[in-house]
């Protein structure tokens, strides 16, 4: 099970660095004096969405730091200790995976750009669906019967994924997206502002 949870964390982890990568290909600005047109560039990635802000700087540099015990109680995970791996843009993914059901937490404070290079990119993800979080930017993405995904914009750098995976009828929550939600909202809730 585990391992099932660590591949469907490094997919999504997989797909936010080439999220990272596409969001600053543009096309070459024009050289001084050469005629230009009104779509040589790409389009910037959408302005500011985070109303209020939350700051990272706990959870990047400690991810099991994302939830607490009774988060991970609430959605029927957490009763085995987390192992954490690392994302391919080298911060920690906090998991915790037992017999009924998973969460992982993934912060993103590196390849910058928040919740509008998701946005930008959104066609790399399957089942894509946007949603509030706690007032803030977040997408539902690659849902399946037992994992799914939730990135929320925490602020206009940084962005916060929460997997969930169902392995059993047990699980206190059946639907991993609404684990997913769930686990991302107190995940949220549990972020000071940002200064």
């Amino acid at each position: 099970m585990l391992r099932r949870v660590i591949a469907t964390s490094a997919c999504l982890a997989s797909i936010l660095v080439v999220a990272a990568c596409g969001a600053g290909d543009q096309a070459p600005s024009p050289t001084p004096g050469a005629p230009t047109t009104e779509n040589s560039a790409a389009p910037p990635p959408p302005a500011s969405q985070v109303e209020n802000p939350k700051d990272m700087g706990a959870v990047a540099e400690d991810p099991c730091s994302g939830l607490t015990p009774d988060n991970l109680a609430a959605v029927g995970a957490g009763t085995e200790p987390p192992v954490i791996e690392e994302s391919e843009w080298g911060q920690g993914i906090c998991v915790w995976d037992d017999s009924n059901a998973s969460v992982s937490v993934t912060p993103d404070t590196v390849n910058g750009g928040g919740f509008g290079r998701i946005q930008s990119n959104k066609d790399l993800f399957t089942n894509y669906t946007e949603l509030d979080i706690g007032g803030h930017p977040a997408a539902k993405v690659d849902a399946s019967d037992v994992t799914c995904g939730v990135i929320v914009g925490v602020n206009d750098h940084d962005t916060l994924m929460i997997d969930g995976a169902v392995y059993s009828d047990e699980a206190k929550m059946q639907d991993a997206c609404a684990i997913a939600e769930k686990a991302a909202a107190s995940a949220l809730s549990n972020l000071p502002p940002k200064s």
